[in-house]
């Protein structure tokens, strides 16, 4: 993949950052009369973390899908339709899409993330694997997916009419799960009486409870 604006940016300045850094503190032991070699060894976890950092950020800019190339304005009644795999990287992620409303349709890939995002919609696509975590207002219709759908800490989540190999859910609330046909059911926590989730017409090949 070709590295290209923002994300050449930060890397950048990621880079810079560890070596300014290391100047600072190779400047400081000569101030202070340390030697040489006991401040690159004091600095050299310090640049494995920032290291760290950098590659964790870098990781999910790279994944993220670029939503600004679609058209819709992101609008309730425009919103944004991706319906082409030709610009979405691997391993693609929606993260911090809290203020567009987006929808995602006839597309085959093998995995999505979706997190801390609302208003979004898959329709009528085929994924292996879909993690949806601290999200709001996301449906699922009409789809297939072929290896896990785990659903966690949601609000508001609506699952209908999809075939799902694996379905894990996690405490989430106000959601509905309706006309599916899932061959495994994990609970993953109890759920809470409060929690307010609908479960209609579902077809539940193996429920599998709580250990």
């Amino acid at each position: 993949m070709k590295i290209t604006g923002t994300k050449k940016k930060f890397i950048g300045i990621g880079f810079l950052l560890i070596l300014l850094d290391s100047i600072y503190f190779i400047w400081l032991g000569i101030f202070i009369n340390i030697h040489l070699l006991v401040v690159i060894i004091g600095l050299f976890p310090i640049s494995i973390i920032e290291g760290l950092f950098i590659l964790y950020y870098y990781s999910k800019s790279i994944r993220k899908i670029d939503v600004s190339i679609y058209q819709g304005k992101g609008t309730k009644n425009d919103p944004i339709i991706i319906n082409s795999i030709s610009s979405i990287p691997s391993h693609p992620i929606l993260f911090r899409m809290k203020n567009l409303n987006i929808v995602l349709k006839n597309l085959e890939l093998d995995d999505l993330g979706i997190y801390y995002s609302k208003n979004i919609i898959i329709e009528n696509c085929s994924f292996r694997d879909i993690n949806i975590y601290k999200s709001e207002a996301i449906e699922v219709k009409d789809s297939s997916i072929s290896k896990s759908l785990s659903v966690s800490n949601c609000i508001k989540v609506s699952i209908d009419s999809s075939e799902i190999w694996q379905l894990k859910l996690n405490r989430n609330l106000f959601s509905i799960y309706q006309n599916n046909h899932i061959d495994k059911f994990v609970h993953i926590s109890k759920e809470k009486p409060n929690s307010n989730n609908v479960y209609r017409n579902n077809i539940i090949n193996q429920d599998v409870p709580l250990n």
